[in-house]
């Protein structure tokens, strides 16, 4: 018979191996993100082009991306419709996948800047749940507007055939991660997200969450109406509330746990 002590040890132990695991994974990933500082360079060279200049060349991209899907693309299409050279193309960006996420992380940040911008910074005790729950409300009534983002997100998370490649993906990944782990480290400060697991989990935790979330979202949302976005919302509010909210024990400490048994 197991004790309900025996089972929590057991669980602990099973949670140490996935971090240590996930950890293993990221280092591994490492020589990735060497390449990933090597390639930069180019992304440097189209930061410095001229910024209209710059909007020309991500707007050809991202309508052809967004009519066609990342895969059925065609980089000859949007050489066309940007009126640029693959040699000069290929200076400015690593490969398809590098361009990709590049409209993708642009689109999304002008995105967010159109909805009256998300200061992570300013948030307080009072505003922080406030402000998160004003923003997802703006967000969802604008892609309700904004068709062409919505096909862009969509061929983002679509799988299979018109799928975006893994390595595009990685990159779009990357810049959530980014995003979310700011919003946690942020609540941490402020006393209103957990410090019970590592956040590095917890910021893997909340992007599985908000994947399986939005492709729900994708699949539903030409078809929802104002009370069916409203309860949406709230439902996605309430998930993330119940994953980041503080528990009753204390900080995760592995080895003092150990050390305790």
């Amino acid at each position: 018979m197991c004790r309900p002590g025996g089972l929590t040890v057991w669980f602990e132990r099973w949670v140490e191996v996935l971090v240590r695991r996930l950890r293993r994974a990221g280092r591994e990933c490492g020589a990735v993100g060497i390449r990933a500082g090597v390639m930069s360079v180019v992304r440097t060279r189209f930061e410095k082009l001229d910024g209209e200049r710059q909007e020309e060349i991500l707007e050809a991209a991202g309508e052809e991306f967004a009519e066609r899907g990342y895969e059925s693309a065609s980089v000859n299409q949007i050489i066309r419709r940007a009126k640029i050279s693959k040699g000069s193309l290929y200076y400015y960006f690593e490969d398809k996948a590098d361009l990709f996420a590049t409209v993708f992380t642009r689109a999304s940040e002008r995105f967010l800047s159109r909805l009256g911008g998300f200061d992570v910074d300013a948030l307080t005790e009072e505003t922080f749940w406030s402000e998160i729950e004003r923003m997802g409300r703006l967000g969802l009534e604008a892609l309700r507007r904004d068709t062409w983002y919505v096909r862009l997100v969509r061929s983002l998370k679509s799988g299979g055939a018109g799928g975006i490649s893994e390595k595009a993906a990685a990159k779009v990944q990357a810049w959530g991660e980014r995003h979310t782990e700011r919003v946690l480290e942020r609540g941490r400060e402020l006393g209103l997200v957990r410090e019970d697991v590592p956040l590095e989990w917890l910021v893997t935790m909340t992007m599985a969450m908000g994947e399986a979330s939005d492709r729900w979202m994708l699949e539903h949302i030409d078809a929802m109406e104002g009370g069916d976005v409203e309860v949406f919302l709230m439902r996605a509010l309430d998930a993330y509330r119940r994953l980041w909210s503080p528990a009753q024990r204390g900080p995760w400490d592995v080895e003092a746990e150990e050390e305790r048994r």
